[in-house]
Parts: C-alpha cells; structure tokens; sequence
C-alpha cells in the first residue's frame, strides 16, 4: 500500500478506535462506526480487517473484555455487574470470553493480575506480500448464461460444475469471447452465510438456448477497478480483501455500496485455463463496481 494511503487509512481508523473506545457501554453497529470512518459500511469494514487484521465485532469485544479487565483489579464491583456493563448477559458466558481471551476466569485474574500478561488490542498493521495491481476500467453491458448458487460463496463450484457440462456441448463458447466469471450479490458481513446470492457465469456472443439449470441474462456494466491475483483459488478471500483495502485506494475512488441498482456487481474473472495451468500460477481479475466521481 502506497505510504500516503497507509497514513490516510490509519487516521480513518484510528478516529474510529478513539470513537470505540469512548462508547464501549453504548452499542456499537457497523452503520454507526461506518459514519464515523466517512466511509461506506461495504467499504469500512472491509478496510477496518485489512487493517487491524480482525473484525470490527471481534475488536469492539477485545476492547470491551479489556475493560472489563481493568475494572476487574481496579474496583470491588461484582463480577456479574461488570459482564453486564461488557455486553454479556450472563455472568457464565462473560467468563467464557474471559477465559479463552485471558487464560484464566475473571476471578482468578481479580486475585493475581500481574501474574497473567494483560489484555492487548492489535495495533495498526500495514499489510505485506505480493503487491496487487490494479487499474479503471470501463466494462460494457453484456449478455451470461449462467447457474445460480444460495450459500457460502466457497461453494460455488457446483455451480460452475454445471455450467461447464452444458458449455461444453455449445461450440459458439468454445472461442476466447466466452469469459468465465464468478459474480458475488451480497455482502457477507451483512447477510447470513446460507443466505448469500452468487452465480457462475459465462459470457455470451449473442442469444442462445438453454435450458435449467443454466439460464440466461444481462450483466449490468460501469466503471469499475481491476485487481489481478495471482494463486490459487483457494487464496482468493484475502485477495478480495486486499483489493478493497491496497489496490482500491491506488485508484483515488470509492467502491460502488452493494446492490446498487445503477453499478454491476462485484465478480472475478478467471482468465486462466485451470486445467493446465498451475494453481500458484492462476491468474484471476477481481471487479470492483466503482462509485461515481465527483
């Protein structure tokens, strides 16, 4: 990551940490700390983990437990009173988050708090590896046969299973305008894992027949920004994250919010021909719908 967009993201973020940290007894929701950080919650949190290294709910739960901590060796307030005030409802599941954060149960730490390492909050971390490269581009409407997948993205595979079955009997795809692409619906800090909405596509030189499961229509295009992976597939999470908070800044835009009716949506598209390259050498774009400029 560029150094100005380092120093930018750090004081987006470290606004935001202050802010936690000022209201750790109010609740603390990803619109609420988004608006903080002036960016959108599609956005924000993906920043937030790029940069911490760990969720927005997991860090505003260490701060808290770390609260708890001191007030646990710095005042005579019961237990149960201090997991309330932590957000939990009971004074077992307080201790269980205690435990596995610290070791050891509240109590014991009341007891002996210097004989136990105290609670740390990551710092600000500058990530590291291959640098990813990026570019605007400009992607025109187009037509997909594609199959529907409802479920945790990683599963798409039996979609493009699928899909590949019936291309593979369609001569019109067998040229290099048939682009295979993944395309990712929704959010998946916002919507549940069994829920999310993904489909394995394939682009098309015109109207064509099909039948179910393969169905066939448009795929909005826009302005979007482009970052190449290369690797196997397997690493393409931590790409997608490392496009939205390294190669996304490089580009100076804001990422389009999901579901907006008027950008495409997010995909990658797979440019290598999996069954004779290798999988470190996999090449992959992902697609980021662009904002407009202003």
């Amino acid at each position: 990551m560029r150094r100005e967009t380092q120093t930018h993201y750090q004081e987006i973020i470290g606004r935001v940490i202050e802010h936690i940290h000022c209201h750790l007894s109010e609740e603390l929701t990803l619109g609420r700390l988004s608006r903080v950080a002036c960016l959108s919650p599609y956005h924000f949190h993906r920043v937030f983990q790029g940069m911490l290294g760990q969720t927005i709910s997991d860090y505003v739960r260490q701060a808290r437990l770390q609260q708890a901590a001191q007030q646990l060796i710095g005042s005579e307030t019961p237990i149960a009173r201090i997991a309330l005030e932590a957000g939990y409802e009971s004074h077992e599941s307080f201790s269980r988050a205690f435990k596995t954060m610290t070791g050891v149960s509240p109590s014991v730490y009341r007891n002996n708090p210097f004989a136990i390492a105290a609670l740390s909050i990551q710092p600000l971390q500058e990530t590291g590896g291959i640098k990813m490269d990026v570019r605007i581009e400009q992607c025109p409407d187009r037509l997909v046969a594609f199959v529907r997948h409802t479920g945790a993205y990683y599963k798409i595979g039996s979609a493009f299973e699928k899909l590949g079955q019936w291309a593979q009997t369609k001569e019109e795809l067998k040229g290099p305008h048939a682009e295979m692409l993944g395309i990712y619906y929704d959010d998946p800090e916002a919507v549940s894992e069994e829920e999310l909405r993904s489909a394995a596509c394939v682009t098309l030189p015109g109207e064509i027949a099909v039948e179910p499961p393969v169905e066939i229509g448009p795929l909005k295009g826009g302005e979007y920004a482009v970052a190449t992976y290369v690797g196997p597939y397997s690493g393409l999470g931590d790409a997608w994250m490392r496009a939205f908070t390294e190669a996304l800044p490089k580009t100076g835009r804001q990422p389009a919010p999901m579901n907006d009716p008027e950008a495409g949506p997010c995909f990658e598209k797979y440019v290598s021909d999996m069954s004779v390259t290798p999988e470190e050498e996999l090449i992959t774009e992902i697609w980021i719908p662009l904002a407009p400029a202003y």
